[in-house]
């Protein structure tokens, strides 16, 4: 499926930045450039520490958080912006992302807080059709 840059736009009601939490420099890069493609915002962060120092400042409409970081994996990370949302009474989407796919993985990350997960290699459809999903039921 080949999506047509006109066809890609972000919906108006996405104006709040996404933001990507990721240690790898290439997966940030590939979804730093996916996201503008569509028309996102985004902001990177390498850790989980910085994820939640972000949130606290920032409120964003979708989170994609590296399932397997170092130090506070993609879960832990999760479990820490539900409890800002139970306190905001916000609820913000929050997509795993993971190179490595095990059966039971979406099942752990929807446990871990997580609404979806996303298994890469990514692709621009795929991207948007996670994100169009997510932004609807935020």
């Amino acid at each position: 499926m080949k999506i047509e840059r006109s066809e890609a736009r972000a919906p108006k009601e996405s104006d709040s930045p996404i933001l990507i939490v990721d240690h790898y420099q290439v997966g940030q890069r590939i979804a730093l450039l996916q996201l503008n493609y569509l028309g996102f915002h985004a902001r990177v962060v390498t850790s989980c520490r910085q994820a939640i120092r972000s949130i606290k400042q920032t409120p964003y409409s979708t989170i994609l958080i590296g399932w397997g970081m170092p130090n506070c994996d993609g879960a832990l990370c999760a479990r820490y912006v539900r409890r800002l949302d139970a306190r905001r009474g916000t609820h913000t989407s929050i997509i795993g992302v993971t190179a490595h796919a095990r059966p039971g993985d979406k099942e752990r990350c929807i446990a871990s807080g997580m609404d979806d997960l996303l298994s890469k290699p990514i692709t621009v459809p795929d991207m948007q059709d996670m994100l169009m999903r997510h932004l609807k039921t935020a």
